[in-house]
């Protein structure tokens, strides 16, 4: 069976145990959602607009995987692919995301952290594919210097990358699992997301400037990510100065127009790929195999 066909089968059955796990909670919370809804104004105009995102959200990642899948060779570093990957798992972010809103002040502190603490593994997971990337990417600008030209070789770029992605999953694994609230799992959340988020903006304006990554607009992506990373400050800080459903809801709203543009960014090709008919797979999609 080709690579592909195998992925997709893995991919649905992902999706499918995913899905059948979020209508159970779903279904074991309705009496406790239908309170919420009951008492708080605000949290229709919040479930709508979180899924009207989601409904994008698949849209866009669906033709993702199609474009990766009708590619007359796939890898599972293309971007298409990892882009494809990162939309599916940021769907069932958002489910939980709701039904954790929605639970919040229907559960106790405890079972509010349990829910909060696999939200934040789904946050690393969902992060994983675009890490891949945007370290690949800093490995190989750094390969540029005499001091790490021994990333110029393929294996030793690897190695490094597979380190660097170990420790970071490591170090967010033990913050998760031993946060002892949840007010401190968000308080340490901006800290870990911030910076990469503005490594991953700095990757793609850099891949831009060097004119990689030439089967997307590095440059579109990157506004893209630079929207969601402001978006992402003002969700941490939104709360205090404004009423936290109004806040919430201008949240979802600019993540909606961040994604839009990282999906444009990434169906439309850059103004200098005409002058890289011949280049490497690798030059193409910097993620080598």
């Amino acid at each position: 069976m080709k690579l592909k066909n195998i992925t997709i089968l893995v991919l649905c059955a992902s999706l499918f145990w995913g899905s059948i796990s979020l209508i159970l909670g779903y279904w074991g919370f309705s009496q406790e959602i239908l309170d919420t809804i009951y008492t708080i104004e605000e949290s229709f105009a919040v479930i709508s607009i979180i899924l009207v995102k989601i409904i994008i959200i698949v849209g866009m990642g669906s033709f993702l995987l199609y474009r990766w899948y009708t590619q007359e060779h796939q890898y599972l570093s293309d971007i298409p692919f990892l882009f494809s990957i990162f939309f599916a798992v940021l769907v069932f972010g958002k489910l939980l995301d709701l039904l954790i809103n929605l639970l919040y002040y229907q559960l106790t502190p405890d079972s509010i952290l349990f829910l909060v603490k696999i939200r934040f593994f789904i946050i690393i997971i969902n992060l994983l594919p675009i890490l891949i990337l945007s370290i690949e990417i800093l490995l190989v600008y750094l390969s540029f210097s005499d001091r790490f030209s021994s990333l110029k070789k393929n294996d030793q770029l690897k190695d490094t990358r597979t380190k660097i992605i170990l420790i970071i999953l490591v170090v967010d694994t033990l913050v998760i699992v031993f946060a002892p609230s949840h007010s401190i799992i968000v308080a340490i959340y901006p800290v870990f997301i911030i910076p990469f988020f503005i490594i991953i903006v700095w990757i793609f304006f850099y891949a831009y400037r060097s004119k990689r990554l030439s089967e997307i607009n590095p440059l579109i992506v990157g506004d893209g990510f630079l929207i969601f990373l402001l978006t992402t400050i003002f969700r941490a800080v939104g709360q205090n100065i404004l009423v936290p459903e109004i806040a919430s809801i201008l949240s979802e709203l600019c993540e909606i127009v961040a994604f839009i543009v990282i999906f444009l960014g990434l169906i439309r090709k850059v103004g200098y790929s005409e002058d890289k008919k011949n280049i490497s797979y690798k030059e193409r999609m910097i993620i080598s195999e």
